[in-house]
């Protein structure tokens, strides 16, 4: 931590010109199950999980389980603060609470996926993966059932604002591009890196 705060210092005090800090890291560093294992960037441990981390030992102090009950107490607070905000109707028009308005219950994502994973019939579909394909189900597109696809399929890593502008050129060129990423990465990369051009002429 000492080294990452001088070096944000260095970067402070160059004027006149761009810098960069370049951080060679370890996903998970420490965490025997996570270490290197680039499916947790995407998804946060279940309580059993945590605790079998360097975190775990604290649990004979009981700190996990209070954190948890702090947790549960405070959840519990606002859905009543906000709950009693929420309109009350007659009738109960939520999803499945009638037998008449009974739904599979699916997270938008899971559409998104398979609905991509049915476009991509189309030879000139093209989708780009960043980092977080499985947890948005976009890598549905070519796996598990079309392994042929891969050739459509272009993994930018941690690069949202390189994925948008590949997707322009191939969209420019006769190509039917999909991109995805979660919202403030899809829209803050984008306008950072937008940003950075302007600043410095590029």
């Amino acid at each position: 931590m000492a080294k990452i705060l001088a070096a944000f210092e260095e970067a402070r005090s160059v004027k006149g010109k761009p810098t960069v800090i370049i951080m060679d890291t370890v996903k998970g560093k420490g965490v025997s199950f996570m270490e290197n294992e680039a499916g947790w960037h995407g998804r946060a441990p279940k309580p059993d999980e945590g605790l079998k981390g360097p975190q775990g030992a604290r649990r004979r102090h009981g700190v996990a389980e209070r954190l948890l009950k702090k947790g549960g107490e405070m959840a519990e607070k606002i859905s009543l603060e906000y709950g009693a905000k929420i309109p009350k109707e007659k009738r109960p028009y939520w999803w499945n609470s009638q037998e008449r308005m009974k739904v599979e219950m699916r997270a938008t994502r899971m559409g998104f996926g398979d609905a991509l994973e049915k476009a991509g019939e189309d030879p000139r579909v093209v989708a780009f993966g960043a980092d977080i394909s499985d947890s948005i189900c976009i890598s549905q597109f070519y796996k598990p059932r079309h392994p042929e696809r891969k050739a459509r399929w272009i993994s930018v890593g941690i690069a949202e604002q390189n994925m948008t502008t590949m997707a322009a050129g191939l969209a420019k060129e006769g190509k039917i591009p999909v991109i995805g990423s979660y919202g403030v990465f899809a829209t803050g990369r984008n306008w950072t890196s937008s940003v950075r051009r302007s600043a410095t002429g590029t």
